[in-house]
Formats: C-alpha cells, sequence, structure tokens
C-alpha cells in the first residue's frame, strides 16, 4: 500500500509529524517534501504520485480548504481510483459542508483537532494496526520515485505514445473526446502494453494485452464523457483502471516481443 499526503503548505508542521508516525510504522508513503528532487517538474511529478497512490490522507484545516492544490489532487485520485479511500484528516473545526469545497464531505474523517494521540490511534486504527507498536517485520522507507515500479514505467510509456500519437501536452484541457478514436489509441498504446504482463487478480492467469487494452481505453473515455479533462488524465486513469483488474508486472527482457514468454516456453517443453 503506498500512501499519498495531500495537504496546504501552512499545515507542514503536522504533515511532518504524520510523516514521521507512518515511517515508524513501516507504511509506505508519498510526501511532497521527501520525495521530490531538485529539478523535478513539480505538478506532473504530483499527479503521478497520487495516480500510484492506493489511499490519499487528506489533512483538513482552513488553508487546505482553500488550496487549489489539494482539491486538485483529490479530483485526480478521485478520477484514477472512483472507488479508493480518502481519509480526511481534521486539524481544525471545519464542518461538512465546509469539506464539500474538496469534493471529500463523504468521506469518514478522524478528528486530530481534540486530541492527537486519539487521532493517530483511529488513523493506525484504519490500518489495522496499533498506534506506536513496531510491526514484527519493520521496514521503514517513503515512496522513492526512480525504482523499477511497473505501473510507474506504464503510465510513463503510455504518456509518451499518447502525446506523440495526439499532440496534446500534459496539461491541455481536451475539450472534446472522440469516441471514434479509442481504437487509435489503443493500437498506438498496444506496443508499450506489450513490455508488460497483466495478471487477472481474481484467477490469477495471464491475461492478452489485445483482450484488455481496447476495452479499457473505451472505459476511460466513457468515464470523462460530458467533462473536459486534462490530457494526462487519460493514460493516469487508464493505468488506474488496468491495475485494478489485473496485477501487473514488467516483462522479462529476455522474453520475445512476437512470442509467449520464455518461462511459457520452458513450461510447455518440460511437461
Amino acid at each position: 500500500m503506498v500512501v499519498f499526503l495531500s495537504h496546504a503548505h501552512e499545515d507542514t508542521k503536522f504533515v511532518n509529524l504524520l510523516a514521521r508516525m507512518l515511517n515508524f510504522h513501516g507504511i509506505e508513503y508519498w510526501y511532497s517534501a521527501q520525495s521530490l528532487e531538485g529539478g523535478d517538474r513539480y505538478a506532473s511529478q504530483i499527479i503521478s504520485a497520487v495516480s500510484d497512490a492506493d489511499r490519499l490522507l487528506v489533512t483538513i484545516s482552513r488553508s487546505a480548504i482553500k488550496s487549489q492544490w489539494v482539491a486538485e489532487e483529490v479530483r485526480t485520485f478521485l478520477r484514477v481510483r472512483p472507488n479508493g479511500t480518502i481519509v480526511p484528516l481534521l486539524l481544525e473545526n471545519v464542518s461538512r459542508e465546509e469539506m464539500k469545497a474538496l469534493n471529500i464531505d463523504q468521506f469518514q474523517y478522524i478528528n486530530f483537532s481534540e486530541c492527537m494521540a486519539t487521532g493517530f490511534d483511529r488513523l493506525f486504527q484504519s490500518f489495522r494496526m496499533r498506534f506506536l507498536e513496531k510491526p514484527k517485520t519493520f521496514v521503514a522507507r517513503t515512496t522513492d520515485r526512480r525504482r523499477a515500479d511497473p505501473l510507474i514505467r506504464l503510465r510513463a510509456g503510455f504518456w509518451k505514445i499518447y502525446e506523440k500519437t495526439t499532440g496534446y501536452g500534459k496539461f491541455d484541457v481536451l475539450l472534446e473526446l472522440a469516441f471514434s478514436q479509442t481504437r487509435k489509441v489503443a493500437d498506438a498504446l498496444r506496443d508499450e502494453a506489450a513490455h508488460f504482463l497483466f495478471f487477472d487478480r481474481r484467477t490469477h492467469k495471464e491475461v492478452e494485452i489485445d483482450k484488455i487494452l481496447y476495452p479499457a481505453v473505451c472505459e476511460v473515455y466513457r468515464r470523462f464523457e460530458g467533462t473536459t479533462p486534462k490530457a494526462v488524465y487519460i493514460t493516469d486513469v487508464l493505468v488506474g483502471l488496468l491495475s485494478e483488474g489485473y496485477e501487473i508486472r514488467m516483462r522479462d527482457r529476455r522474453d520475445r516481443a512476437d512470442g509467449p514468454p520464455i518461462h511459457q516456453i520452458k513450461s510447455a517443453t518440460s511437461s
């Protein structure tokens, strides 16, 4: 599980403490103050990190309610993972009506404004942990964006091809989505998708990319129907949709691009 820490700059002191607590408990997280490096493109890295996250922790304060960045992070997460988990962490007495500005009023919040210890107790209960009880197998880490994560690599590869195919920049607004282009988009992305293996999360069996890519592209276009998304959301949501139904792994470099993976060939010859 990867947790994204969404917050306003004014709440950095609390988020620093939150990050230390997550680290202590061995929970992997992404926090801009620690995960961004010099020279990074701020907006694109944050959108990629939000898209990779399994859970969004949103620090709620008067400043956060007014923050365009917090609102954008919530919107991105809800697009990529419409059934994902968002946990508002209440630092100030903000009403549910005020939370509507961030579209998170429907999520159960955890109140840190009255007692920090109680807030952390409830937060780690949501992770099925006890606060300040170090896991038996302890691995403290933050998300390293440079690791060979299949989702990160697939997302980057998809975007590069989508940008070349359509001519759009990441933050260009798509005023109209043409469903007639779904086949063209799927065909363009196929070669990149062929570098990965897709295993059905229910059956654990490998699935051919040709059977799932085009329907997934159509579903993404359907989700954005009647809206004006930024171009990068198309590939981000596509990868998120694929990862919900399939475990995605990098294909072994020794596997032939035009044939079955080597592990399947070995299985066939040994039987």
